[in-house]
C-alpha cells in the first residue's frame, strides 16, 4: 500500500462504495498508487472508517474498470500491464473491433450517432485544456459504444476481457497520448466520420487503421526505451 496522504477526501455515507472507488481511482490516476501496489481491504476499511463490505464493492468496481487485479491466494493489486502486453492486445483488437464495428453499423440509433459526433468535439476541448484523463475517458467510451452495439455477446465478452487490461495500461501510462493531444481528437474524428457513412467496409478499415496508429505510437516509445513501470 502506498504511504499516507493519497486519499483526497473521506467518503460520504450516501454512497460509500462509489466514494471509496473514486478516491482509489484518483490515487491511481495521479500515480499516488503505482502499478503493482497491493490493496488491503482491512487497511482501506480503517482509513475510511467503514466496514469491509463497501471496500470490497469498490474493489470489484475497479477490477471491472481494469484498474485493480485480484490474484487467487495472492491478493489485490493495482493493475500492471507492460508495453509488450499492450502491443499484443492491439493486434487482437484490430481484428475483433473490426468485426464489432461491421456488426454495429446496422444497430446504431439516432442517439448513438449524435453521441459519436459529439465525442471528438469534446475531446478537442479536453486537448486544449491538457486534460488527458478526460481524453482517456472519452476514448474508452467511444470504443465501448461500438462494441456494445455489435449485439454479439461472445464478441463483447472477449473484448471486455481485453479492455480490462487496455484501460489499466492507458490510465497508468497515458502512452497512447504521446502525440499532440489535438491529434488524438483528430484521429477519433476521422474514425467517427467513417463510421457515420454507414458503410461497414469503410468503418472496419477505419477502426483497424485507428488501432494500428495507437500501436505505432506505443512501438515508438518502446523502441526509445520508455517501458511501462
Amino acid at each position: 500500500m502506498a504511504a499516507d496522504g493519497w486519499i483526497v477526501a473521506q467518503p460520504q455515507v450516501r454512497s460509500l462504495r462509489h466514494d471509496i472507488a473514486e478516491a482509489l481511482r484518483e490515487a491511481i490516476r495521479g500515480h499516488r498508487l503505482a502499478p503493482g501496489a497491493r490493496i488491503l481491504e482491512a487497511e482501506l476499511a480503517q482509513r475510511f472508517n467503514v466496514s469491509r463490505q463497501p471496500v470490497r464493492e469498490a474493489i470489484r468496481m475497479l477490477e471491472r474498470e481494469g484498474l485493480l487485479t485480484s490474484l487467487p491466494n495472492r491478493g489485490t493489486f493495482v493493475t500492471r500491464v507492460t508495453v509488450e502486453d499492450s502491443l499484443a492486445i492491439c493486434d487482437v483488437r484490430e481484428e475483433l473491433e473490426g468485426l464489432a464495428v461491421r456488426l454495429a453499423i446496422r444497430n446504431l440509433t439516432t442517439e448513438d450517432r449524435e453521441r459519436l459526433r459529439s465525442i471528438p468535439v469534446t475531446m478537442r476541448a479536453a486537448a486544449a485544456e491538457g486534460d488527458v484523463n478526460r481524453l482517456v475517458k472519452l476514448d474508452l467510451e467511444l470504443h465501448e459504444l461500438i462494441v456494445s452495439r455489435s449485439n454479439h455477446r461472445l464478441l463483447q465478452d472477449v473484448l471486455d476481457s481485453i479492455a480490462v487490461y487496455s484501460r489499466g495500461f492507458i490510465v497508468h501510462t497515458k502512452s497512447y497520448y504521446d502525440a499532440d493531444l489535438g491529434q488524438v481528437a483528430d484521429s477519433h474524428e476521422r474514425l467517427v466520420r467513417e463510421i457515420l457513412t454507414g458503410d461497414a467496409a469503410r468503418a472496419e478499415a477505419a477502426v483497424q487503421e485507428h488501432i494500428r496508429e495507437a500501436a505505432a505510437r506505443l512501438r515508438r516509445r518502446y523502441d526509445a526505451g520508455e517501458h511501462a513501470s
